[in-house]
């Protein structure tokens, strides 16, 4: 098997890849809001560890009545990041 390769200017290859990032972002599946229970289980945390990491960790959070929701990625993005 033999390598072919092809050369094209910079600017091409930029507006290419900001192409398939808008594409990418596009195919994502839905974000889902998620409560404390389901982000705690998935952190392996407690409810009270789950509010000092939303604090230390900045975690954006939207509240609702009594029940504080966040983005199911932000929680997996946490996972990512942190090492969690």
């Amino acid at each position: 098997m033999t390598q072919t390769f092809v050369s094209i200017p910079l600017e091409d290859w930029q507006r290419m890849v900001s192409i398939l990032k808008r594409v990418e972002e596009r195919l994502k599946p839905e974000d889902k809001w998620i409560g404390t229970k389901e982000a705690c289980d998935m952190l392996g945390i407690t409810p009270n560890t789950w509010i000092n990491y939303r604090k230390k960790f900045n975690v954006k959070c939207s509240q609702v009545g009594r029940n504080v929701l966040v983005l199911k990625s932000d929680v997996e993005r946490l996972l990512r990041e942190r090492e969690l």
